[in-house]
């Protein structure tokens, strides 16, 4: 990482510092960032930047050694895969503290590198869910059990699985439907050409009572889009085996 580089960009160029800050904040380090998700939180916070100006700001972090950015297609996300902590790149930018964060960072990933060596991505999403819900972990897995896994392609690169009692009638399916087509977030400051061609990976697990006793999980993207939520809404109400 070119250190001086990254400190000229973080007093220069705004969209920068505003990425940069809002990481920092963060408790946990990002290995990726999505495009259409740092886009939707900037606007909650009040930044104004287009997806344009983001996508330059990306590239000028390559630029500085921080990352590689990794233009999305149709059905895949544009990305930035982060070569250095996310949570320590704003302090890198800043001359006082610069070496300080530096050795702070070569610790915490020497400890990072000895706990994560074999399982990575899947045993952060695992310690995330652990974290924040595990009674509801260890609910869901019971009524998953239960029941009846129905998988569904919800994207070209995202497969879901919905877990649903083998007993669901058309009355709950249909109820179901309808709670599964109101899910899409939809960001107020983003622009239809964008719409098909950034998507992120955060997953948000919506609860719904189906029954007396039976509640039912979906894990979904964070960034469902309306689209996707229509289409899995009439997967639903195909689904029952009795009437």
């Amino acid at each position: 990482m070119n250190k001086a580089k990254l400190a000229d960009l973080y007093e220069s160029n705004s969209t920068i510092r505003a990425i940069l800050d809002m990481l920092a904040e963060r408790a946990n380090n990002s290995k990726i960032s999505f495009a259409k998700r740092i886009h939707f939180l900037l606007k909650k916070r009040g930044v104004v930047v287009t997806y344009r100006e983001l996508i330059a700001a990306f590239r000028l972090l390559q630029e500085a050694g921080c990352g590689i950015f990794v233009r999305g297609s149709k059905g895949y996300s544009s990305r930035f895969d982060w070569a250095v902590k996310t949570t320590l790149v704003a302090y890198h930018a800043g001359d006082a503290i610069g070496e300080q964060a530096e050795q702070e960072e070569e610790d915490e990933e020497d400890e990072e590198e000895e706990e994560n060596e074999e399982d990575e991505e899947d045993e952060d999403e695992d310690e995330d869910e652990e974290d924040e819900e595990e009674d509801d972990d260890d609910e869901d897995d019971e009524s998953e059990a239960r029941a009846i896994r129905h998988s569904f392609v919800l994207r070209l690169d995202l497969r879901i699985s919905l877990y649903l009692p083998a007993s669901l009638n058309q009355t709950e399916a249909n109820r179901l439907a309808q709670f599964a087509d109101s899910l899409s977030f939809t960001d107020p400051f983003e622009s239809e050409e964008d719409e098909d061609e950034e998507y992120d990976d955060e997953e948000i697990k919506h609860s719904y009572v189906l029954r007396p006793g039976q509640r039912v999980t979906l894990r979904l993207p964070a960034d469902l889009t309306l689209r996707e939520s229509t289409r899995l809404a009439e997967f639903i109400r195909a689904l029952p085996f009795t009437g």
